[in-house]
C-alpha cells in the first residue's frame, strides 16, 4: 500500500483460494475527504469499524484475471484486539450514493451471543 498524499496505491501479487489461481494488479482510490471516526461493534469496544473515505474514486487494473474498471469507491477499517471471527457469526456493510452526491453507509453485525448492532 503506499499513500502519496492524493491517491491511496494498492498492489497485489497473489493467489487466491480455495482454487490457487494468481491474482495480480493495481487498485487506485481517490477521495475527496477523509473521516477519523470509528464505533465500538461489541460492548467491551474489543472491535470498531470505521468509513475512512465513504466516496471516491477508483480503478481497478488487474492483468490476473484480466479486469479493468472506474467507478466509485469506498474504504473502511476493521480493527480489533482479536479476529473479528471470533466475536461475530456474521458481518455485512452497504454503501450508496445518495441524490445530493452524498453517501449512505451501513455496517451490520451478529455477535455469537445473538446481540446485533446496526451503525449507519
Amino acid at each position: 500500500m503506499n499513500w502519496d498524499g492524493d491517491t491511496l496505491t494498492v498492489s497485489i501479487d497473489e493467489r487466491s483460494a480455495p482454487l490457487p489461481v494468481r491474482v495480480r494488479g493495481t487498485v487506485r482510490l481517490r477521495a475527496e475527504r477523509f473521516f477519523n471516526w470509528r464505533a465500538p461493534l461489541d460492548s467491551q469496544g474489543l472491535h470498531r469499524w470505521g468509513p475512512l473515505a465513504p466516496f471516491g474514486r477508483i480503478e481497478v487494473d488487474f492483468d490476473a484475471p484480466a479486469l479493468h474498471w472506474r467507478g466509485e469507491g469506498y474504504l473502511d477499517s476493521n480493527e480489533g484486539d482479536e479476529p473479528l471471527e471470533n466475536r461475530f457469526d456474521e458481518w455485512d456493510w452497504s454503501r450508496a450514493t445518495l441524490p445530493d452526491g452524498s453517501s449512505a453507509v451501513i455496517y451490520d453485525v451478529r455477535a455469537r451471543d445473538g446481540h446485533e448492532t446496526l451503525i449507519a
